[in-house]
């Protein structure tokens, strides 16, 4: 698992965030396979430590947390987007629906909670190049001794691309967002 301090929280507690290794390894075979692969869904990032080193993803992740931990009373689950100042931060994994013909896209079903439609791979079609990092986490409260406060964070996953909320029932009709699978080609690096 990996730890770290995200901050301290005014007047006496503190934010750890942790990654969990099933979700690490989750995250390895899906947005960081190598910086230099143009595939929906993956970063510009080599590694989840690499990603968190990137000044302005860590401090607008720490900004999200302390927000989040500002106001909550209990024990909650969080998704949020941060949107990269300066460079794209990988491939979307999602698209607008309206971007699409219906013969383009194919309808799945994942599991028995969520379903939605999915771009067909074809030669003129390219994942787009995001600015936008969607983390979900877990937010747990606690307060130990001398009432220090502290928040854990556990990050459930992270993907390049607009938050698409919970998967459940219909996402596409729901978010107006259709899916690219992991092996959809992404446009080319600037």
């Amino acid at each position: 698992m990996i730890q770290f301090l995200v901050g301290d929280i005014p007047p006496a507690g503190r934010i750890i965030a942790s990654l969990p290794d099933k979700h690490a390894d989750w995250l390895r075979k899906t947005c960081f396979r190598g910086k230099d692969l143009a595939f929906a869904g993956n970063t510009r990032w080599n590694s989840f430590g690499q990603m968190m080193q990137d000044d302005d993803v860590f401090e607008r992740f720490a900004a999200n947390c302390r927000e989040v931990a500002r106001d909550a009373t209990e024990n909650v689950d969080e998704s949020f987007e941060i949107i990269h100042p300066k460079q794209c931060v990988g491939w979307e994994s999602t698209a607008a629906r309206d971007r699409f013909s219906q013969t383009q896209l194919e309808p799945r079903k994942r599991d028995q909670k969520w379903r939605g439609e999915w771009v067909r791979h074809a030669a003129n079609l390219h994942a787009s190049l995001t600015n936008v990092l969607t983390f979900a986490c877990t937010f747990t409260h606690f307060v130990r001794e001398r009432e220090l406060t502290q928040w854990s964070v556990v990050i459930r996953t992270i993907y390049p691309g607009r938050d698409m909320g919970e998967l459940e029932g219909d996402v596409t009709a729901r978010e107006g967002r259709v899916f690219y699978d992991r092996t959809f080609p992404g446009e080319p690096l600037p």
